[in-house]
């Protein structure tokens, strides 16, 4: 696997060693394929469209982006009875100008406090809290597998709820795209953003035309 330092990480880095990973230890891009249904942008900060320029133009120190994320999945054994699974997806970009090429820092999940099943717990008790924590948009791939080396490597956006480093299940401290983020970046932000971060502009002409809820639907 390529080696990465902590300094200034770009999303097409990442993407390079997630496909590395994928091939040597689990292809999420097949699970992507396979489970996630869609994606919508619900938000977006310091990122807006100036008239007089006719382009869109970085305003802040860095721009978010946040997403919801709807998976059915099917590419692994359910433990739970939730039909659709909904996680919220933030990207924060360094420099947008750059495209995929920008640092970045990005969350698979929302910030809710992981439940975990107690020892003596019924099968049914085991069932709440695993539906709970879904419901919740607890990502627990992310949580357990990526969530304290993300913070290692400077990707993290948000607290580490993670205790310790992944000892079992990641016990090579190995870092990638989940398959939640990895369809945001293949169907969202690669599209949208490019190699210089202004593709925007031939989807959205101003900032009363922003719907993402209608445009998105073409990457779905």
């Amino acid at each position: 696997m390529s080696r990465l330092t902590k300094k200034d990480i770009t999303i097409a880095e990442l993407l390079k060693v997630s496909y590395q990973y994928y091939k040597k230890v689990d292809d999420k891009a097949w699970r992507a394929k396979l489970d996630v249904k869609s994606a919508t942008m619900v938000h977006r900060n310091n990122y807006t469209y100036d008239r007089k320029e006719k382009g869109w133009k970085q305003t802040g120190r860095e721009v978010r982006l946040d997403f919801t994320v709807r998976s059915k999945p099917e590419s692994y054994k359910k433990t739970d009875t939730v039909s659709t699974h909904i996680y919220p997806v933030t990207f924060l970009l360094k420099d947008i100008s750059k495209g995929i090429y920008s640092p970045f820092k990005w969350r698979t999940g929302g910030y809710k406090k992981i439940l975990f099943a107690k020892k003596g717990m019924t099968k049914q008790q085991r069932l709440l809290i695993t539906n709970t924590n879904i419901k919740n948009g607890s990502q627990l791939n992310f949580f357990f597998h990526i969530e304290w080396v993300a913070k290692q490597y400077g990707l993290l956006f948000g607290p580490c709820r993670a205790n310790g480093a992944p000892n079992i299940v990641n016990k090579n401290k190995e870092i990638f795209f989940d398959k939640t983020a990895l369809y945001i970046v293949i169907k969202l932000l690669i599209p949208l953003l490019g190699k210089d971060g202004g593709k925007l502009k031939k989807y959205y002409k101003n900032d009363d035309s922003f719907n993402p809820q209608e445009d998105m639907k073409q990457f779905k």
